[in-house]
């Protein structure tokens, strides 16, 4: 009989005793037409009894979670993908309230049902795996009289990685072209005297979106292992000061204050410009789109001694504590569908890019820090081999 009831927010918590689970492995590796026909497929496959627990594995499920997991007979999908949530509650896997938004978990009431599904789902773990993107499929199949699941897992990481970074193009070269209209119009109706300024940032613009073409096509090959980012010697004050030249006259920075911290410091960097451009701009244009007019946006950067970089950008707003949680997630955005990529791209350029770390503080007292802690040096294997870094 499973064991006791126990509470739950969203699936059934019982599970079936040792011996019940023991017995339906033996049940399933009885029949070796199963697991030779399960071994050929590349996804990680698991078979599931009605109550959720790992009865059977496939290979390539052992070869990439090792044998360790394998062995864990009696455990749910969640508990051995080691998702940050599996043990919240004591029914464990699908019994939390976050459950209910997880696509594994969605996929196995489905199956409650009789009804097959195809989920995607992205769950936080523990380490050594941080996180993981899958594509699940569960299908209800009956063997010798007993109910179980298919559980197959196809990690689409590469596949999702691809498309965000085309989103991300997109959304970055717009944004510097919106900066671009900015200054036309305000060229339009300059003074004589302001004209030629408005016309060098113009082309410190144009220059900006070409950047964002060109690491956008270094980036894709990148992804395909034919190209990594080349590293150029550069300042860091300046870079800084030419994102919040660009970001003030954009559409973001209007009716808002945009500043360059006094205490501003500077360092010699040899990394890739354009992508920490990229992170900078996000940052500026998350900070002005999440403050009311009149308010006042900083950004800076700062020495960490003699290895890194700090760049920071300072809004007073405080981010709500339900954001925080999710605010480094592709699709999670608090300005609605679809326009979550700015926070989640610094966290992809920033980190495999520039082999830097993107973090956050947000409080009544600070208000909301974004910063960038940067190699004054790209990491080795992060660029061509051989690239020449210049001096100027």
């Amino acid at each position: 009989m499973p064991t006791k009831s126990l509470a739950t927010e969203f699936l059934p918590a019982e599970r079936e005793p040792a011996r019940i689970v023991r017995r339906q492995n033996s049940l399933l590796l009885a029949a070796p037409h199963i697991k030779a026909m399960l071994d050929t497929v590349p996804a990680m496959v698991i078979i599931l009894n009605p109550s959720r627990q790992m009865v059977f594995c496939n290979k390539s499920f052992r070869a990439v979670m090792g044998k360790g997991n394998a062995a864990r007979l009696g455990w749910r999908p969640g508990e051995l993908l080691r998702c940050l949530h599996a043990h919240e509650t004591p029914g464990g896997c699908g019994t939390t309230e976050y459950c209910r938004a997880c696509g594994a978990a969605q996929a196995c009431a489905a199956v409650l049902e009789a009804t097959a599904a195809v989920r995607e789902y992205r769950i936080r773990a523990r380490p050594p795996k941080e996180s993981w993107e899958l594509r699940v499929w569960a299908t209800p199949f009956s063997h010798r009289g007993e109910r179980f699941t298919i559980f197959a897992m196809l990690d689409i990481h590469d596949e999702n990685l691809r498309k965000a970074l085309e989103r991300i193009f997109f959304h970055d070269v717009l944004n510097a072209a919106g900066a671009m209209l900015g200054y036309v119009e305000m060229l339009v109706e300059a003074p004589p005297e302001k004209a030629a300024q408005y016309a060098q940032i113009l082309r410190k613009v144009t220059g900006r979106i070409i950047e964002e073409i060109t690491a956008q096509r270094e980036l894709t090959m990148l992804e395909q292992g034919e190209l990594r980012p080349q590293p150029v010697g550069f300042q860091a004050r300046q870079a800084v000061e030419d994102a919040v030249q660009l970001y003030a006259a954009s559409a973001a920075g209007r009716n808002r204050a945009l500043r360059l911290a006094p205490d501003c410091e500077d360092a010699r960097l040899a990394t890739a410009r354009p992508l920490l451009m990229r992170v900078l701009g996000n940052m500026l244009k998350n900070a002005l789109e999440a403050e009311p007019p009149g308010a006042v946006v900083t950004a800076g950067c700062r020495c960490d001694g003699p290895d890194a970089v700090i760049f920071w950008v300072h809004n007073p707003s405080v981010m709500p504590k339900d954001s925080q949680y999710q605010v480094f997630q592709r699709s999670f955005s608090t300005k609605g569908s679809g326009r979550g990529l700015g926070t989640y791209s610094m966290k992809l350029l920033g980190e495999r890019g520039l082999g830097g770390k993107v973090s956050f503080v947000s409080s009544a007292a600070e208000g909301t820090v974004f910063s960038l802690r940067c190699p004054r040096t790209l990491p080795s294997g992060r660029h061509r081999a051989g690239a020449r870094v210049p001096k100027d």
